[in-house]
């Protein structure tokens, strides 16, 4: 029974794994080969640009591609997944890990639930195999917490050398992790004043916290004096009136009932404490922020969901005291069903703010997730001649897929260099015949610029977009 919920717990993500294993490269991702893989080991560990430079999974990226053999970003290209293997195994780590923390929490038949959960959740998905540092970091966190959790219980030292690890890994792949790790911290304030084992625990957090500056001291200047990273000023109110719930909705978008399960579970005494500091781990992440006065994306609280899987587990547990295995089953269910939906409602979303030339980049969507090939774009458009019209978010893949089917894409690059914030507001024509096709985007009222003499190859023009938007035909 518990091996069918697991795969029952595991569809939404196993269903939608052949399409992402092999899906295009986009513009983070390549930027990050180009910048932080394929270059020498000095760069990788001392240099730093942006916060998309997540140093540990480059270090990580560049081991495994030199042991598969790929050493260039249009090898990549040829076969996504080899590299999109290694997020999935850290995903898949992250959800062993999320097994293991709510069985210490809630019992076995539980854990199944938060696990079903986190692996049907619509961030989750998004970022499980993408080619960054989200999964590697959900890693570092989970071992976190479920570390955690076991030494406060048993009290064993490994746990604790495990959590300062986890702890360091974490803030050397992205800073940003700090947020989500002085939440898992918190609780452990709490506790502190009566129990031993969390001020090791503490002490255990410091450690990682001192191994993680020892580490990242070459590129702490340059973090620290990051424009995007600073402060606007303390007491940003919108963190917590915008920021905050945004992030809850996506975590429950497939379950929003999860909610009421977690308020009439707060009057059951057995469970209200557990709940409490979990809420506190939830909470106090943004707290933080808001009183900075940064503006951190969603996608930085990536990492409290593992705290939100505990708390439903812990939530269903008066209900489950007495028949855990039917709870569990139904509750698996509904939620692989609610994911099934969400998954399917999110694809619509996606493709239609694609079609209305619109960028969603968010939590739980991104414009890459739903009909984004620029490999078979550009061979589609190089054979027939079709415009590609190009948005602001293919600067980079665009130029890169080109180059990697043998077209020059110096001038390509030359025309998305200056591309303005409106998506499909550039148009590229490839193969023979472009100058029918010229005539006819002037006669539709564009005005157009040749950047290149048409010839056998490639002719790049560019297209305002006030009157109106032409499509590939």
């Amino acid at each position: 029974m518990r091996l069918l919920l697991l795969a029952i717990a595991l569809l939404p993500f196993a269903l939608g794994l052949p399409d992402a294993l092999t899906r295009d490269l986009w513009y983070d991702e390549l930027w990050g080969l180009d910048h932080s893989v394929f270059v020498d080991w000095g760069r990788v560990l001392f240099e730093w640009q942006t916060p998309n430079q997540h140093v540990f999974w480059h270090v990580c990226c560049k081991l495994w591609l030199d042991l598969l053999g790929v050493h260039s970003t249009v090898e990549v290209l040829s076969a996504p997944w080899k590299l999109r293997i290694l997020p999935v195994l850290f995903s898949l780590g992250a959800l062993a890990y999320v097994y293991r923390a709510a069985t210490l929490l809630a019992g076995s038949r539980l854990a199944l639930v938060a696990l079903a959960f986190a692996a049907g959740s619509l961030p989750f998905l998004h970022f499980a195999t993408q080619a960054r540092g989200y999964s590697l970091s959900l890693l570092a966190l989970c071992a976190c917490l479920a570390h955690g959790v076991r030494h406060l219980q048993t009290g064993r030292l490994r746990d604790a050398i495990v959590v300062g690890l986890s702890v360091a890994l974490a803030l050397w792949t992205t800073p940003a992790n700090g947020y989500v790790l002085l939440g898992l911290v918190t609780p452990l304030g709490v506790l502190a004043q009566r129990r031993c084992r969390a001020r090791k625990l503490l002490a255990a957090s410091f450690g990682g916290l001192a191994l993680a500056l020892l580490v990242m001291a070459p590129i702490l200047p340059a973090i620290a004096s990051y424009p995007g990273l600073a402060s606007r000023g303390p007491f940003r109110w919108a963190t917590v009136t915008e920021t905050m719930p945004a992030v809850f909705v996506g975590f429950a978008m497939a379950a929003p009932w999860l909610a009421i399960v977690v308020l009439l579970a707060c009057r059951a005494p057995a469970v209200r404490g557990t709940i409490g500091l979990l809420a506190c781990a939830l909470v106090a992440p943004f707290v933080a922020s808001f009183v900075r006065g940064d503006v951190p994306f969603q996608r930085v609280f990536f990492g409290l969901l593992p705290v939100v899987a505990m708390l439903i587990a812990v939530a269903l547990r008066p209900l489950a005291c007495r028949r855990s295995a039917r709870v569990a089953g139904i509750a698996v269910v509904v939620l692989v069903g609610g994911a099934l939906l969400a998954i399917r409602m999110r694809d619509q979303r996606i493709r239609l703010a694609n079609t209305a030339g619109r960028v969603r980049q968010g939590l739980t969507d991104a414009y890459y997730i739903v009909g984004y090939a620029p490999s078979a774009r550009i061979d589609s458009v190089a054979r027939r001649a079709l415009p590609l019209f190009v948005g602001v978010y293919d600067v980079y893949a665009l130029p890169t897929y080109a180059q990697a089917r043998g077209v020059d894409a110096r001038p390509l690059r030359e025309l998305l260099a200056g591309a303005g914030a409106t998506p499909a507001s550039h148009a590229l024509v490839l193969g023979r015949g472009s100058a029918p096709l010229l005539r006819e985007l002037a006669a539709a009222g564009f005005a157009t610029k040749l950047l290149s003499k048409p010839w056998a190859v490639h002719a790049l023009i560019e297209v305002n977009r006030e009157r109106s938007v032409a499509r590939p035909r």
